[in-house]
């Protein structure tokens, strides 16, 4: 089996956090992914409740930003928000992520 490019990778991460974000049940089959959303830091395991962390929240921010085409932060949310990039590891792939350091 051919190995997942990075999109099909990011598009998976995505999806999963927004089920998560979303409350839905996530099955087996995302076990995998789950396992690269807890070591990069995107959600967090508490009395086996998973939930999205600021830097997760940010990474899908992020995602959906770029995956709507805009290039910009529009002037009134850079103007509120201290945004910096970070790289953070999922599925062992480096990813550019847009982070907001007054929520870190």
């Amino acid at each position: 089996m051919a190995a997942k490019s990075e999109r099909e990778r990011s598009g998976a991460v995505a999806r999963y956090l927004k089920a998560l974000q979303a409350g839905e049940s996530q099955g087996e089959g995302a076990s995998d992914v789950r396992s690269a959303c807890l070591r990069a830091g995107l959600i967090v395991q508490d009395s086996g409740l998973l939930s999205i962390t600021d830097t997760g929240r940010a990474w899908l921010a992020r995602h959906d930003h770029h995956q709507s085409g805009e290039t910009v932060v529009g002037d009134f949310r850079a103007q509120h928000l201290d945004l910096s990039r970070a790289t953070i590891m999922a599925n062992d792939t480096p990813h550019d992520v847009l982070v907001n350091d007054a929520e870190s």
